[in-house]
């Protein structure tokens, strides 16, 4: 055993001799669950199989325990693999030993639930269940670190529920997993002697960064944003994106406090991400009242970006469109005409937080002049799709041919912009 000493290097731990010819299985076990990881092997000398049972005492070392528990009068035949688990459920950890040549071999521990226990069993959702690197950290009066691997020693698969030893604690103060996806889940307070069934959260390890803005009443949420500055992101088989370092987000009058007050705009990355920023600007747009300004953004992943300019709107002119249905063919016009954050969800989700299938509006824009310039305008998406607007001349106001999913370039950046 090699001990690691701050990431510095390694130091020779000292553990009992043991004289054999052969070694095969080994477990890390607590055996007698006071918090500390023992060692249980299988192997041979020159009297035959045998099983050692080390015990950790912390700074004190390792001491060999096999005569206490009665290992030593276990008669086994070429003893190969190791595996724990608690057949009983009742915080005992008992051994599974196989023999080259003969039957396996059930050995029940007893006792060891005199000291609380843990059971914890593990449900995955994101990470494939098959993964054989989840951990998790455990903190009652010490800490104790598991992790979950896919194999235990020669030939040997320990059961993936693991048995915690908590030694005198009623509780788990904290449970700490951290997934192969990335993402860490800490659960808090969970009760000793008894099995504790975790499910992976269904949340992804990363996000865009937010903006909040103080109203003078309460925070509010402003949007998610830097989501086309992000840097390597898979966009297909050998093709990563090309960032777009600016970005200009709209903060309306409404979501600022009064003029005599300083405004406040929190700005958050909730997840695990590096966000870099260089510069940050606050522009005050001065118009008139009776019109709308809006900035000239939206997503794509490669040149050309959208150049910084203002879209100014006259609200005599502009509207809401004169009809709006999913693709299910439901009326969505009110969500879609309203400043009040409420929004379409009738599409369909993906098992995966904040994902969904490809779906569509139809938008009937109304009647409009040929020879004015047609925007159209939209807000409070997380991520925007832009098309030609030929696409809505050429369907006409009447029709009903689903323009949308009508236009190859559309549904290709819908599937691939959207979410």
């Amino acid at each position: 055993m090699w001990r690691n000493v701050e990431g510095q290097r390694l130091e020779r731990v000292k553990l009992p001799e043991v004289s054999w010819q052969r070694g095969w299985g080994i477990a890390a076990i607590d055996y007698d669950n006071d918090g500390w990881l023992d060692l249980v092997a299988a192997g041979e000398s020159a009297s035959g199989g045998e099983l050692r049972l080390l015990r950790n005492l912390g700074t004190a070392g390792w001491a060999d325990v096999t005569k206490d528990v009665h290992l030593d009068a276990v008669k086994l035949i070429e003893p190969r693999a190791i595996a724990v688990a608690d057949i009983a459920s009742d915080g005992n950890p008992d051994l599974i030993v196989t023999q080259e040549g003969g039957p396996p071999l059930l050995l029940r521990s007893e006792g060891a639930n005199q000291h609380t226990w843990m059971t914890i069993g593990l449900k995955a959702s994101m990470t494939t269940r098959a993964a054989s690197a989840r951990k998790w950290n455990c903190m009652p009066a010490r800490f104790i670190k598991v992790e979950v691997a896919g194999a235990s020693g020669y030939l040997g698969q320990n059961d993936p529920s693991i048995l915690a030893g908590l030694n005198t604690e009623k509780n788990a103060e904290v449970v700490r997993l951290l997934w192969p996806t990335g993402v860490p889940q800490d659960e808090i307070n969970l009760a000793a002697k008894k099995e504790q069934n975790i499910a992976e959260l269904d949340r992804r390890g990363s996000s865009c960064p937010v903006l909040f803005s103080w109203n003078g009443r309460e925070y509010e949420f402003i949007a998610d944003m830097i989501g086309p500055g992000v840097v390597g992101h898979w966009v297909a088989p050998g093709e990563r994106d090309v960032p777009d370092p600016d970005e200009y987000l709209k903060v309306a009058a409404r979501s600022v406090p009064p003029a005599e007050w300083a405004p406040q705009l929190p700005f958050h990355e909730p997840m695990e991400e590096t966000v870099y920023l260089d510069k940050v600007r606050l522009l005050a747009i001065d118009h008139p009242a009776d019109y709308d300004v809006y900035p000239n953004e939206r997503f794509v992943s490669a040149p050309p970006f959208p150049e910084f300019r203002v879209i100014a709107s006259d609200s005599q002119h502009s509207h809401a469109p004169a009809g709006a249905w999913d693709d299910l063919g439901n009326n969505v016009l009110p969500l879609i005409s309203k400043h009040d954050r409420k929004y379409v969800s009738s599409f369909e989700g993906l098992p995966f937080a904040g994902f969904a299938k490809l779906h569509y509006l139809e938008l009937d824009l109304g009647a409009w002049d040929a020879n004015k310039p047609l925007r159209l305008i939209l807000d409070g998406l997380h991520r925007l799709f832009h098309c030609d607007l030929d696409v809505f001349r050429r369907s006409g106001r009447h029709q009903s041919d689903r323009a949308l999913r009508r236009s190859p370039r559309c549904a290709r950046q819908m599937d691939s912009r959207c979410r």
